[in-house]
């Protein structure tokens, strides 16, 4: 009849241990555990697995924690990597593209109507570095101490002549849509002009009131004085 008794009571020991069982069952149960150690001891373990188990838990939740925590800084160290490298991307970009291009703004009106007084440009300094100028780029030049744009119209060993007031290159009438005027100011030099092999005879779009290759006081644009090509 104990051993009855006894497997009543601990089948439902897990209960009383979670303390899921009503006053009247606890009272019944306390009882018995006073006189039967062989209970008692049941109890003791059933405790004791029931601590192992939660501090399983708080060790599991606990290295669950830590994982996070790992990968939470893993990320933060990735994201600032990422930062400092982006802005080391934008930072050396900007030191290249300061190389390559540079903006300048238009003092003068000689080249007008493409641009005006007080316009800003774009020039790209690279243009030239593995070629040449080439007939109706505009470029920006260093003559006479003075920084310019003018469009170039003559290229080396090419010969310029005007004739009522048409503009010829080795005796082909230049028509393109960048000249479609007559050249009123033909200037002081004497036509026909033939270029050296280094040189480029530039006009500004202006015919009418521009300082360019026209003057001799002006004269032609040596190949080592251009600077770059006006993109914008």
């Amino acid at each position: 009849m104990e051993n009855k008794i006894c497997a009543v009571i601990r089948d439902i020991l897990p209960l009383y241990c979670d303390n899921a069982v009503s006053e009247e069952s606890k009272k019944i149960i306390e009882g018995h555990l006073e006189g039967c150690e062989g209970c008692r001891q049941y109890k003791k373990e059933l405790k004791e697995a029931g601590n192992v188990n939660v501090s399983n838990n708080k060790n599991a939740i606990s290295n669950e924690t830590a994982n996070i925590k790992q990968i939470a800084d893993r990320l933060r160290r990735r994201k600032r990597n990422i930062v400092i490298g982006v802005s080391a991307a934008f930072v050396l970009a900007l030191i290249v593209l300061s190389q390559i291009f540079q903006i300048s703004v238009i003092a003068g009106t000689s080249m007008e109507p493409t641009y005006s007084d007080k316009q800003d440009i774009i020039i790209n300094r690279m243009s030239y570095r593995f070629s040449s100028p080439k007939r109706g780029d505009i470029i920006y030049f260093s003559h006479n101490d003075v920084l310019s744009i003018k469009r170039v119209i003559g290229l080396p060993e090419e010969t310029i002549e005007l004739k009522n007031g048409k503009l010829y290159i080795d005796g082909e009438l230049l028509e393109e849509n960048y000249f479609d005027r007559e050249v009123g100011n033909p200037g002081d030099i004497t036509y026909p002009v033939t270029l050296g092999n280094d040189e480029y005879f530039v006009i500004g779009d202006n015919l009418d009131n521009s300082l360019d290759s026209r003057q001799s006081a002006y004269g032609m644009i040596q190949r080592d004085e251009v600077l770059g090509k006006v993109i914008r």
